[in-house]
């Protein structure tokens, strides 16, 4: 999915909403983030993007391991998400994690203008923060999450190393 506009993100910043960015440890730069906020019981992912240069290297799914983890603090079972019907990619992604197909929103995007698929997914249990073997090859130092929500800013590192 491409960066939401400006706009879109100070609008996703309302109370309970949580944000996520993605950079490797020695590079500093900005490779993915997601936006969510909560619902009774479940989480709703905003806005969930990843850069195109490591698009397909594992980082989606390591992303979706952070979401799950939040949802896990927050004793939520269920994450629910709107695609652009259009984004077979997304969707092959969400699918492999456990989401499936809930409904449809007619129009729902613009520019262009299409419908959106509506997922919802369950929280798994049993996660930990070593980093999937494509992602350990291609950040050896691993990565840092900087996390952001109401109670202010933390960094988690994700390491290569076994635990």
């Amino acid at each position: 999915s491409p960066p939401a506009p400006r706009g879109e993100m100070s609008r996703s910043d309302r109370g309970g909403s949580a944000h996520l960015a993605a950079t490797p440890v020695s590079i500093h730069t900005l490779l993915g983030y997601f936006v969510c906020w909560t619902l009774p019981n479940q989480l709703h992912l905003a806005n969930f993007a990843i850069h195109p240069d490591h698009q397909r290297r594992g980082l989606g799914a390591l992303l979706l391991q952070a979401l799950y983890r939040l949802a896990q603090r927050l004793a939520i079972a269920t994450v629910e998400l709107e695609v652009r019907q259009s984004n077979v990619a997304a969707q092959g992604l969400y699918r492999r994690h456990g989401f499936e197909v809930v409904g449809e929103r007619p129009n729902f995007y613009e520019h262009p203008t299409e419908s959106a698929i509506l997922m919802d997914g369950p929280v798994p249990a049993g996660l930990d923060a070593r980093l999937p073997q494509p992602l350990a090859a291609t950040y050896p130092d691993g990565l840092r999450l900087i996390w952001s929500d109401r109670a202010g800013e933390s960094v988690e590192h994700w390491s290569a190393e076994p635990g």
